[in-house]
């Protein structure tokens, strides 16, 4: 099971995995104010009835959060998060001037 997080200006947006099947997709309020322990106890209670993930990754646009969503996934499954960035070997490039200025939710889209 895959845990895969999207870290918005508005909202968390999370979803996990069973291979390429989404299995269960929820939003959180996006709030910099939050600690670990709330964010690590609101992405963990969903995924009680759909089976606790083995691996995470998120992005995010919001870099105030990066640590504390970070430091949730680890809390709530045990598990090292990968962080993708513009800078994430992902198999193709970013052909823009300024690849560090493209979101990484935009990264992930493409």
């Amino acid at each position: 099971m895959l845990l895969a997080v999207d870290v918005g200006n508005t909202n968390l947006t999370v979803g996990t995995f069973a291979g390429d099947r989404l299995v269960r997709q929820w939003r959180l309020e996006t709030d910099p104010r939050r600690s670990v322990p709330w964010y690590a106890r609101a992405l963990a209670c969903p995924t009680k009835k759909s089976g606790r993930p083995t691996s995470a990754v998120f992005a995010s646009v919001v870099p105030a959060l990066d640590v504390t969503v970070a430091a949730a996934i680890r809390q709530a499954f045990g598990v090292d998060p990968l962080r993708v960035t513009p800078q994430s070997p992902l198999g193709f490039k970013l052909k823009v001037r300024e690849p560090r200025g493209v979101g990484a939710d935009r990264v992930l889209n493409a």
